[in-house]
């Protein structure tokens, strides 16, 4: 039934509020403008790092389908945006 549901969301491009975390620079959190911003996202531990668009580019370690889910689902969206090393692509491939 959650899986339907899930399946059921609107696929429109959704703008998201970017938080990077202070102690940990590559984690972020991403909240859909139309979500209000959660409580843990205080100006004393998180920074207020940008907008993205689901159908644009945006920082190392968005996937906008994840947001899109994440946001329905708890209201907020944390990834690690963090580029991969030199070669791990082609490890990965072989």
């Amino acid at each position: 039934m959650a899986y339907a549901r899930l399946m059921s969301l609107p696929s429109g491009r959704e703008t998201y509020n970017l938080f990077r975390r202070h102690c940990a620079p590559d984690l972020l959190c991403a909240v859909a403008q139309s979500h209000p911003v959660p409580d843990f996202i205080d100006g004393a531990s998180w920074a207020f790092a940008g907008t993205v668009r689901s159908g644009g580019a945006g920082p190392a370690g968005f996937r906008a389908e994840d947001a899109r889910i994440g946001a329905q689902l708890n209201g907020f969206y944390l990834f690690l945006a963090h580029a991969p090393a030199a070669g791990s692509a082609a490890r990965r491939a072989a």
